[in-house]
């Protein structure tokens, strides 16, 4: 039969293989047996045996009932949301259960869930950024940097943008995604263009910040659309002459830093009215 080794030594042992075989790392069976100081016959004798020569082995628990939920009722779950999309992504955890015939409370199906990384999150209205348009800000990123290298050469540097939200009637939605899913088509909501529950109003505020700096908040409303898109003559108006001039007029000095936004004055008309103002600036 060979010396007795203690429940620990077999642990070690079999955790090593183990760890070896599964990340496929080669190795010796004889390396791990004198490593161990145990005999080759005992060794895989142990090896053998596995799991089986001590029910106190940690990786096993035999305590407490069965779960309540398999991993087969998990992945079921799982394709009801890859097959339906955002369709099943909204459903509340007691829902998707129902529609895999699953009966358990909510807290079970969330935790159950939750050991694919699956969670509840507010979903997004903006899809992801395309791989030509993100190649292209990487690039101006680069070019950027280069000419300020310096963290310091950005302290005159005024960033300005726009921002756009409403209050619906419904609240937030909520869906079940896995981390990394955020701009994926079926995580984001497109409101219908006849939305039964519009929204009570929409919001449009314009901003700037700056190394220690940040501007009041300017709410505007542009009566030729609801999306908030700035035109022209708001641009001109409200925010050059509203924000922009008094700063100047101050004799505080920096550079204005905006994105390509054709509202901003971007485009090549003869009569851009922004281009106009600046030029009698």
């Amino acid at each position: 039969m060979g010396p007795h080794y203690p429940t620990p030594v077999k642990c070690r042992l079999l955790g090593a293989e183990s760890f070896l075989r599964e990340h496929h790392i080669p190795h010796y069976k004889a390396d791990l047996f004198r490593e161990f100081h145990i005999l080759p016959r005992r060794g895989w004798q142990i090896l053998h045996d596995g799991d089986s020569f001590d029910r106190r082995h940690p990786t096993i628990e035999t305590r407490g009932r069965k779960p309540v939920i398999s991993l087969d009722d998990i992945l079921r779950m799982e394709r009801i949301i890859w097959q339906y999309g955002f369709s099943a992504r909204q459903l509340s955890w007691k829902a998707l259960a129902n529609e895999a015939n699953i009966h358990a409370s909510d807290r079970t199906i969330q935790k159950a869930m939750g050991t694919l990384g699956y969670r509840k999150c507010i979903t997004c209205e903006k899809g992801w950024v395309s791989p030509t348009n993100a190649a292209r800000r990487v690039k101006a990123a680069h070019l950027a940097l280069m000419y300020r290298p310096n963290p310091e050469d950005w302290h005159d540097i005024r960033w300005t943008d726009e921002c756009h939200f409403c209050i619906l009637r419904s609240g937030k939605i909520r869906i079940i995604r896995k981390p990394g899913e955020r701009f994926c088509p079926d995580c984001v909501y497109h409101p219908p263009e006849d939305e039964n529950d519009p929204p009570v109003e929409r919001y449009h505020v314009w901003a700037a910040v700056s190394w220690n700096f940040k501007s009041e908040l300017h709410f505007y409303q542009v009566p030729t659309n609801t999306n908030g898109k700035m035109n022209l003559q708001i641009y001109r108006d409200e925010i050059l002459e509203g924000m922009i001039k008094p700063w100047l007029d101050a004799g505080e000095q920096f550079v204005l830093e905006e994105d390509g936004d054709s509202g901003h004055g971007t485009g090549q008309k003869k009569d851009n009215i922004v281009k106009v103002c600046y030029c009698e600036a």
